[in-house]
């Protein structure tokens, strides 16, 4: 891409703390494509809670959106819904639509965490 001919696409994503805010559908869609039981997608899907006050238990409340902001879960889960977004990009590179993801000299041919461990 030096001489200004040669096509090319750059993408740059910001994921920092992207994954407290995911699209609780879309989690699900990839949870049953991913084969997890109903137990597992209730857990995350409509979990239910209860406080302990003064050594008793209230009665079961629903949550609203599920987990909640900095939820030690949520990193896990937002890895599940990235996981499309790499499946897509493996598809354009097997499709020849694009070659590979280049930082400095080593080209990626996959968006996988443990593609980008050194």
């Amino acid at each position: 891409m030096e001489d200004g001919k040669e096509q090319g696409l750059l993408v740059k994503l910001n994921f920092e703390k992207v994954y407290d805010s995911l699209d609780h559908g879309f989690l699900d869609f990839m949870m049953v494509d991913m084969c997890f039981g109903s137990k597992w997608r209730s857990c995350i899907m409509s979990p239910m809670l209860l406080v302990l006050v003064n050594g008793s238990t209230t009665l079961l409340f629903g949550v609203e959106r599920g987990l909640h902001q900095g939820d030690p879960l949520s990193p896990f889960l937002f890895n599940i819904v990235v996981e499309e977004w790499n499946c897509l990009f493996q598809k354009a590179y097997d499709e020849n639509l694009i070659e590979c993801v280049a930082l400095g000299d080593i080209c990626y041919k996959s968006l996988t965490f443990d593609s980008w461990m050194i």
